[in-house]
């Protein structure tokens, strides 16, 4: 059984599990299902089932312990394509330009110390 980790660690945990050998290990297949409407699975296209990315909205139980982060999802019925990013003015805003200020010195070293 594989789990869902978080997005910065997935990339780096999907290669680790493919370099195991002993896993089929599948990029992305719902991202792949709900864009493009197949994926591939062990060199075989695998197409969504009729009315697969459709759902009547509802809670889940496994949600529970973080019900707030799923909330979007129990009332959507099914896959669509959002609004896009709103415009924020961070340098305006004065918590996230607080967070920008103490964050971005990390992210800049970081960048500098980055394998190249």
């Amino acid at each position: 059984m594989l789990w869902g980790t978080p997005r910065s660690r997935s990339t780096a945990f999907f290669r680790m599990m493919a370099e195991r050998g002993d896993f089929t290990v599948v990029h992305e297949p719902f991202s792949y299902l709900a864009e493009f409407g197949y994926t591939d699975v062990a060199g075989e296209r695998v197409t969504s089932a009729p009315g697969a990315l459709t759902w009547a909205p509802a809670d889940r139980p496994e949600w529970q312990p973080s019900r707030r982060w799923h909330a979007g999802v129990a009332a959507s019925t099914g896959f669509a394509r959002g609004p896009g990013r709103p415009d924020v003015d961070v340098d305006g805003d004065p918590v996230l330009s607080g967070y920008l200020r103490h964050h971005l010195p990390f992210y800049e070293e970081l960048h500098a110390q980055r394998l190249t």
